[in-house]
């Protein structure tokens, strides 16, 4: 099993991926998904550094609305 896949499956547990499609400042250098409560979750997270030169990860947390891609596939038949 992949750890995609088990954050997938496992309650208030997620992970982050560093960002090899990053092409611009602004991208996120980290991208993953964290469920909590049965819901999912996408995380994007930067690298920055704080007034006292310390590192830190700044992270944005938004609902996934992204469909599954099984059920991506299904939606696209038409019933008649």
């Amino acid at each position: 099993m992949s750890s995609k896949q088990e954050a997938k499956d496992r309650d208030n547990s997620g992970v982050l991926f560093r960002n090899d499609r990053k092409t611009e400042e602004k991208h996120p250098d980290y991208t993953g998904t964290v469920t909590i409560m049965s819901e999912k979750w996408r995380l994007a997270g930067w690298i920055k550094k704080s007034k006292a030169g310390r590192s830190y990860l700044s992270l944005s947390v938004q609902p996934d609305n992204r469909p599954e891609p099984a059920k991506a596939a299904a939606s696209t038949e038409v019933d008649f």
